[in-house]
């Protein structure tokens, strides 16, 4: 029962932190502040920009909230040509 109870602790505090993260990370996008491709174009231009879903050429803010498959699995992407 003791071992149970440590265990349950121990999710917790690693569910809180991953929570954390996240937060911040969608914080940091949400009020285009995030370290993502746009960012490290400008001022990293010799290292990787593009979207690591490999669809987006730079990763930018509407790419990672509207569009990026790894951030949203029920995205639906609509052709309008």
């Amino acid at each position: 029962m003791k071992e149970r109870i440590e265990n349950r602790k121990t999710v917790r505090k690693e569910l809180s932190l991953l929570l954390a993260t996240l937060t911040a990370r969608v914080t940091r996008t949400i009020v285009n502040h995030a370290l993502i491709g746009k960012y490290r174009l400008r001022f990293f231009p010799r290292e990787d920009f593009s979207c690591p879903c490999g669809e987006y050429p730079i990763e930018m803010r509407h790419h990672i909230l509207h569009e990026c498959r790894r951030f949203n699995v029920y995205c639906v992407t609509i052709d309008v040509s």
